[in-house]
C-alpha cells in the first residue's frame, strides 16, 4: 500500500479560532522550550556557552540581565570525559547544584531521538536539554 504524501494546511479562519498555548520561555523573551541549533566554527565555545546555559538554568540566576525560569538540566556532553566536564565546571561555576545532570554516555538515550523534544523534556522532567556535539557529516 502506497502511503499518500499530502501537504496539510489550515484555513485563517480555523486558525484565528484555536486558542494555542502560548511559548514557555526558560529564558525570558530568547529562550523558549524547544530545539535550537547553536551553531559556528569549530573552538569558537559552543559547548563552554551550552554548559554554562545548563548551570546557569539550574540555579535560575540571570542570562545577560533576563529572568530565567529554573528548572532541571540535562546536558548530553557526549564526546567529553566526565573529567573535562568537572574541569569546565571548576571555571565556570563554585557551586553546581543538584538539579543540572550530565552524560557522556549515549547507548541508552537512542530511543529518546525519536521522540519530540517536548515529549524527552517531560519524560525526563527537564526544563533544558543541552546535546552536544552535534555534527553534520557528508556520505559519499
Amino acid at each position: 500500500m502506497k502511503k499518500e504524501n499530502r501537504l496539510l494546511t489550515i484555513d485563517g479562519e480555523t486558525l484565528m479560532s484555536q486558542p494555542l498555548t502560548p511559548l514557555n520561555f526558560v529564558v525570558d523573551t530568547r529562550l523558549s522550550q524547544g530545539l535550537h541549533i547553536l551553531a559556528g566554527s569549530p573552538k569558537v565555545g559552543k559547548s563552554w556557552l551550552a554548559l554554562w546555559l545548563a548551570v546557569t538554568v539550574a540555579k535560575g540566576e540571570s542570562i545577560w540581565g533576563m529572568g530565567v525560569k529554573q528548572g532541571t538540566t540535562l546536558y548530553l556532553c557526549l564526546e567529553d570525559s566526565t573529567l573535562r566536564i568537572q574541569n569546565r565546571l571548576f571555571e565556570i561555576t563554585e557551586d553546581a547544584p543538584a538539579n543540572v545532570h550530565f552524560t557522556t554516555n549515549s547507548d541508552t538515550l537512542a530511543g529518546l531521538f525519536f521522540l519530540p523534544l517536548s515529549q524527552i523534556c517531560r519524560k525526563l522532567h527537564f526544563s533544558l536539554v543541552a546535546i552536544l556535539p552535534f555534527r553534520f557529516q557528508i556520505v559519499q
